[in-house]
């Protein structure tokens, strides 16, 4: 007669939303927080004009013209 332990069987872990694959859960719940951070999308923020960047000064993103820039 066999005898067979959960152990010796690899248990594999995938994530619900891309389905990867992993082996510990701790790699999971690691993996959980960039796919659901990348589900979302990015938020757009808005970007200094040329001339702020180069001076490295806070930009009010007036458009067409920041204030500085005027």
């Amino acid at each position: 007669m066999e005898h067979f332990e959960i152990t010796n069987f690899p248990l594999v872990l995938r994530c619900s939303l891309c389905n990867k694959p992993f082996d510990k859960q701790s790699t999971l719940k690691r993996h959980g927080y960039y796919c659901r951070s990348r589900r979302l999308g990015s938020t757009a923020r808005p970007r200094s004009c040329i001339a702020c960047a180069k001076g490295k000064a806070r930009c009010d993103n007036r458009r067409p013209e920041c204030s500085r820039c005027m």
